[in-house]
């Protein structure tokens, strides 16, 4: 018989200190449970699960996507590429913004390829390089990108074109 583990967690407590201790002990979360109703990403294989999730998003009235484990809303992509300045406006005239580098990065599916993305939830999406908003730290005139071809992520010149995905806060 498996041994059972309670944890309490309090405030201010380093969840990934929890997740350590609990894997020196031996134990395995297979059947994590959901905390404040939401599922904790050091249980095993869990935030992979999550981020390849269809049921992660819902299609919304305008056309965007929720995406119910970000908290946000994706826009439609942009039928042409443009440079960051200019996918900065294109993003605001939609009512959002261009997404950081984490959050477009997390719409990378790697069991995919050409795109690297579900084509049932974002079937608009072009096999290229897509803008983040993240601005490069080192060199300011760069800026990180997404290829969605393979779901590579890099960082290229804000003067080239590349194609865009707005985001905005949930609806």
């Amino acid at each position: 018989m498996a041994k059972k583990l309670e944890v309490i967690i309090k405030e201010n407590i380093n969840i990934g200190d929890i997740a350590k201790a609990i894997r020196q002990e031996g134990y395995k979360i297979s059947n994590p449970v959901k905390i404040k109703g939401k599922i904790p990403l050091f249980a095993e294989g869990v935030l992979t699960q999550t981020l390849r999730s269809a049921s992660r998003f819902s299609k919304l009235k305008d056309g965007w996507v929720k995406d119910e484990f970000l908290g946000i809303d994706w826009g439609p992509s942009s039928d042409k590429r443009m440079n960051w300045e200019d996918a900065e406006k294109h993003c605001a005239n939609l009512g959002g913004r261009l997404p950081e580098r984490f959050e477009l990065a997390s719409l990378i599916d790697d069991t995919k390829f050409k795109p690297a993305v579900d084509k049932d939830v974002f079937p608009d999406t072009v096999s290229d390089y897509y803008w983040s908003g993240t601005t490069y730290a080192y060199w300011t005139d760069g800026a990180w990108i997404v290829y969605f071809i393979d779901g590579y992520v890099y960082v290229d010149v804000k003067t080239y074109s590349y194609y865009v995905r707005p985001v905005r806060s949930s609806q």
